[in-house]
């Protein structure tokens, strides 16, 4: 006949054994790990999940996510520090070498190694280093060497009238009936212009002399209508230099000589530069050097999931159990029609 039958379960956690009437545990962790991304513990009617080194385990419990090392004092790094998945790496500028201890970083001084490959003076700078020449000299193409300066290039060696270059030197001498004065590259004629005339005839800047000659009189003897009298010199503003003519000055482009100090780039302006950083960077308060931007800081980098800070960029990355859209920056489940059950 029909009558009342029972039924034995077990609780979450355990499984019904053979016998139909006792339970025993379920190691969860025999079926795709549990859903954990690191390590799986089972324990009796349950499991733990666990993460490696590097990460922390997210609010859900199961997911591990990266720590970034580096945002916190820069991960002890002195210079850079690079965050990797579960751990980090301290890297030094160029120019310098890292310690032993992997976080700080010692100059490098290049001028100990073969003088810095230069040929007669090495300068070495925290972080880099430079060759010098002796006076009447100059670094050549190659950035090592040493080649004789011809100074008569530039503003005609300070030369009012000729420029003879020498090896290492150069000389100034006069036009015919004129006379070079004790100690200056000036030959002068009578009655010069004075700054109260039209600024002595500079673009810029107009400096008066008090004498053609040192110790109150003429080198020389003033032949014919030369005399000893006042006599002015042009000079120009920071960012210019003197031209040829020794009258009017011209920009100089800073940005020639080692990029105007710039990390980055270097636009030269009249009378002046700028330093600019190229995309994802910002400049510093020092207005050369160009720092990182975290991304990741800001709304996490626009990613749904995971983001990784990167010299001058980022990165999205999805989660275990995750894949990229095409967007770089959201993640699709692996299994669109829901959770597996364990």
């Amino acid at each position: 006949m029909c009558t009342k039958f029972v039924e034995c379960d077990c609780n979450k956690g355990y499984k019904l054994n053979e016998d139909k009437k006792t339970c025993s545990d379920i190691n969860e962790c025999h079926v795709y790990n549990g859903g954990c991304d690191h390590n799986c513990t089972n324990s009796i009617g349950s499991y733990d999940c666990s993460c490696r080194k590097g990460f922390l385990l997210g609010a859900d419990r199961h997911t591990c996510n990266d720590v970034d090392e580096c945002l916190d004092d820069n991960g002890g790094c002195e210079q850079i520090c690079h965050n990797r998945a579960g751990s980090y790496k301290c890297e030094c500028r160029v120019g310098f070498t890292m310690n032993a201890d992997k976080h700080n970083c010692t100059d490098i001084n290049e001028c100990l190694v073969n003088n810095g490959g230069c040929s007669h003076g090495c300068v070495n700078l925290v972080g880099r280093y430079y060759c010098s020449c002796p006076k009447g000299f100059e670094v050549g193409a190659s950035g090592k060497t040493c080649v004789d300066k011809n100074e008569c290039l530039l503003a005609n060696g300070g030369c009012e009238h000729y420029c003879q270059n020498t090896n290492g030197s150069y000389h100034c001498f006069c036009r015919p009936g004129g006379y070079e004065l004790y100690d200056t590259y000036k030959c002068r004629a009578p009655s010069p212009e004075l700054c109260s005339n039209q600024n002595g005839g500079c673009s810029q800047r107009c400096i008066q002399h008090s004498k053609y000659c040192i110790w109150g009189k003429c080198f020389l003897s003033c032949l014919n209508d030369w005399m000893c009298t006042k006599f002015v010199e042009c000079d120009c503003n920071k960012g210019y230099k003197l031209n040829e003519d020794k009258k009017t000055c011209s920009d100089i482009n800073e940005c020639h000589v080692y990029n105007g100090g710039c990390d980055h780039n270097c636009t030269n302006s009249i009378g002046s530069y700028d330093c600019s950083c190229r995309k994802g960077f910002l400049l510093g308060a020092d207005r050369h050097t160009c720092n990182d931007v975290d991304e990741c800081l800001d709304d996490n980098g626009g990613c749904e999931q995971i983001c990784h800070n990167r010299a001058g960029s980022y990165k999205c990355e999805c989660r275990v159990g995750f894949t990229m859209n095409a967007d770089k920056h959201n993640c699709t489940g692996e299994y669109p029609h829901g959770d597996i059950d364990l």
